[in-house]
């Protein structure tokens, strides 16, 4: 986390970063929402404090109960390890750089945005493992990395990109066991992965582009400007 911490401040040389990591004991219905995913981390005023309860093994009993399940299902619960701490305390510095976008945005937007989150937390963190920044299990990683060109052309035959009806694109911009269109194997949440991958593309074909000029960009110039075009 320290390491990140300087990144943090090598790239946001302004951002005024938390002093103290503080971890405590919350009740377990304590279960904080970033842009990217829940956790049980929180950005307070005085640094960045992590629930324990909610990182006591993926295999604890206490998740495994009647109880538990009811509050935090597998595939949330599969998360709840040690080493998820720093990568949830990057996701909620990360909301607190660039600010939530505003509701009733389009796929295509809410991708885009998810993908600028994603592209920092890899600046951020940049020796962490792939499948804990997206939040994928290692097979739903390479499921995504295999089926890229199938999911964006999903995307466009259906005319999805400017869709703004969340009850047509939730399922793909949130978390879940899978994402029902893509079935078994497939992991929730697709947004980050599709959205990062447009974010690079257009940051590899445009490398002078400063990060406040990427985050504040919007999100068509970033897509034509990434020529975007999976196999």
């Amino acid at each position: 986390m320290e390491e990140s911490l300087r990144f943090v401040k090598y790239y946001f040389p302004q951002y005024k970063l938390p002093e103290q990591f503080i971890t405590f004991i919350a009740p377990m219905d304590a279960f904080a929402y970033s842009e990217t995913g829940g956790s049980g981390e929180i950005l307070t005023t005085f640094g960045i404090g992590a629930g324990l309860q909610l990182h006591l093994g993926k295999e604890s009993m206490i998740y495994k109960s009647e109880a538990g399940l009811q509050l935090y299902p597998e595939y949330i619960s599969r998360k709840f390890n040690a080493e998820e701490i720093p990568v949830n305390a990057m996701r909620v510095i990360i909301d607190d750089i660039y600010a939530p976008m505003k509701q009733g945005g389009n796929l295509l937007e809410i991708m885009i945005d998810h993908g600028k989150r994603m592209y920092l937390l890899d600046l951020f963190m940049p020796d962490e493992k792939e499948e804990l920044k997206y939040g994928y299990t290692p097979v739903q990683l390479e499921a995504m990395k295999q089926n890229e060109g199938f999911v964006w052309n999903y995307f466009t035959e259906n005319n999805l990109l400017y869709e703004t009806d969340m009850l047509k694109i939730r399922s793909f911009v949130t978390d879940g066991p899978s994402t029902a269109e893509f079935g078994i194997g497939s992991p929730g949440y697709v947004s980050l992965y599709t959205g990062k991958q447009i974010v690079d593309a257009f940051m590899k074909k445009n490398p002078d582009t400063k990060l406040d000029q990427l985050l504040a960009m919007d999100a068509k110039k970033i897509l034509a400007g990434s020529s975007y075009k999976p196999r």
